[in-house]
């Protein structure tokens, strides 16, 4: 479980299976297989894998959703 900020402009991001974030995320690409609320922000991409659900805004260049991929 992870709340706050996190900032990781020049890396990848991966929220694991079992991982629960509160925050906004900026990576320069992101991956979400468990909950993130929050707003998302990826420099070349965001996917939201199957298992992965996101509440809140994403802003990327592309976006990939799994199928059973959650948003709102």
């Amino acid at each position: 479980v992870i709340e706050g900020k996190i900032t990781l402009k020049d890396h990848s991001v991966t929220i694991g299976k079992n991982a629960r974030v509160n925050a906004d995320i900026f990576g320069k690409s992101i991956h979400v297989e468990g909950e993130v609320i929050g707003n998302l922000v990826g420099a070349e991409y965001v996917v939201v894998h199957a298992s992965g659900y996101v509440r809140g805004d994403i802003t990327a260049p592309r976006l990939s959703l799994e199928d059973g991929a959650r948003l709102k």
